[in-house]
């Protein structure tokens, strides 16, 4: 329902599926905390899909990459999971758009952490190994 819902904000149609370290270029994929690699085409985009609790004050920080083969696009968007009435600080998925701009291979890594904090407090990391192909 995640992925679903996540490919909706992409406003887009999802041509291909996505798995972990896919050999088959795509044009638009759906990643998870579980996939570790993915290949992408020049100009195609890749929605990622991470779990997360912003009521804690954690949130998925970006850290700086070279070269520059992809981008992100727009802001993170949030999901927050279901959830009883008058429940509060319930987990949802922080909801993550990249878009291909290069050929070449790039890694990737976020950190869940406090953004006042300092890296080395990260609660979890997440390395994504991009592959943009022509």
């Amino acid at each position: 329902m995640k992925r679903a819902l996540a490919t909706a904000l992409m406003a887009s149609t999802v041509t291909l599926a996505c798995g972990g370290g896919a050999s088959t270029a795509l044009d638009i994929c759906t990643l998870s905390a579980s996939d570790p690699a993915v290949t992408l085409r020049v100009g195609a985009e890749g929605v990622l899909c991470l779990p997360s609790n912003p009521t804690t004050g954690y949130s998925w920080v970006l850290q700086p990459f070279s070269p520059a083969r992809v981008e992100t696009v727009g802001q993170n968007g949030y999901v927050p999971d279901a959830a009883p009435a008058g429940m509060v600080g319930v987990g949802g998925t922080t909801v993550i758009r990249l878009r291909a701009l290069q050929p070449g291979a790039v890694t990737l890594r976020w950190l869940y952490q406090q953004p006042w904090m300092p890296a080395s407090t990260a609660a979890q990391t997440y390395d994504l190994a991009i592959t943009v192909v022509p």
